[in-house]
């Protein structure tokens, strides 16, 4: 968008020499904040990704905002309640996130709200399994699930943590996903 070419072109000393600046890609409407450029599109890069596109996107909660649950905690019962509880937060976003989408179920949405809003995590729509516990949620795809979930909404990027289950909501939505683990898009 410009931003940073335009902060980086207050470090460069001027000269008897003219200061071209060329970018790859820019944003619709941004191709006047540099001088050449070979794409005007929208676009998302890993460092910029959980960034400024928070507001377009749908995220993931274990392994994008939180701490992936360790196989002995996910016991759907007191244990997975206390982890949920006492999750590491890993991703801190800096505008509000536009929907989580995540393959926790629903029984478990007040104390998943509730780590959301210790950790100043701003959300517009929280959307879980309503399934009545792990067994059933064993039965489904949840990538699947995720992939559906992502062409209703509309948003045009999708965050998440598993490989398999990101390589899913791809194929299902045909619709750009940024996979944490290999920190690229799929």
């Amino acid at each position: 968008m410009g931003t940073t070419m335009n902060n980086a072109k207050t470090f460069i000393r001027k000269g008897d020499y003219e200061v071209l600046t060329y970018c790859v890609f820019v944003h619709p409407g941004k191709k006047e904040n540099c001088d050449i450029y070979c794409q005007e599109t929208e676009h998302f890069i890993p460092w910029n990704i959980l960034k400024v596109s928070s507001t377009e996107a749908c995220f993931d909660m274990d392994g994008v905002l939180c701490e992936e649950v360790p196989h002995d905690q996910d016991d759907d019962g007191e244990r997975y309640s206390n982890f949920i509880k006492n999750s590491r937060q890993l991703f801190v976003p800096i505008q509000p996130i536009n929907t989580i989408v995540t393959g926790r179920l629903d029984k478990y949405r007040s104390i998943t709200e509730n780590w959301l809003h210790e950790h100043g995590i701003v959300y517009g729509k929280l959307i879980m399994l309503n399934l009545p516990n792990n067994q059933e949620r064993s039965k489904i795809d949840v990538g699947q699930y995720k992939g559906i979930v992502y062409v209703r909404t509309g948003l045009q990027l999708f965050v998440e943590s598993d490989i398999g289950e990101g390589s899913t909501i791809k194929r299902i939505s045909n619709k750009p996903v940024f996979c944490t683990k290999i920190c690229d898009l799929l």
